[in-house]
């Protein structure tokens, strides 16, 4: 895969889902390659400039349905305490002490993700070589 962040609007939600599904394959013996894109890469370094929307950003609140209306309001953020508007608590979620940040290095360290994977004679990247 690579580039889930920014292409809709539940960027989080998909990471979420395709972290238990490599879980859950690693334990019935399967495996799931998970890919970093570009998108990913920014995140991890404060830039937002992929982010999906207000829809998007506002996930990253505890109060997603009033944020939608106001994402430039003052929310409290998931995953990380704080309080900000919905693009510094995805920018907080995805910082070293953040939630989704922890967990994407922690797989990067463990080699769950990767730039480049290669499986039998076949080379899997994000974008083109």
């Amino acid at each position: 895969l690579g580039d889930v962040l920014g292409r809709g609007t539940d960027g989080r939600m998909m990471y979420r889902f395709l972290w238990a599904l490599q879980d859950q394959a690693t334990v019935t013996g399967g495996e799931v390659f998970l890919l970093l894109g570009n998108h990913e890469l920014l995140v991890l370094r404060g830039k937002t400039i992929y982010a999906g929307g207000p829809e998007d950003m506002c996930a990253y609140t505890q109060d997603f349905s009033q944020c939608v209306g106001s994402p430039l309001g003052n929310w409290k953020c998931k995953g990380v305490e704080a309080t900000n508007h919905a693009l510094g608590c995805l920018t907080k979620a995805w910082a070293e002490g953040g939630d989704m940040g922890h967990e994407l290095r922690r797989r990067v360290d463990e080699g769950k993700m990767n730039m480049v994977k290669k499986v039998g004679d076949l080379v899997f990247v994000h974008a083109g070589l």
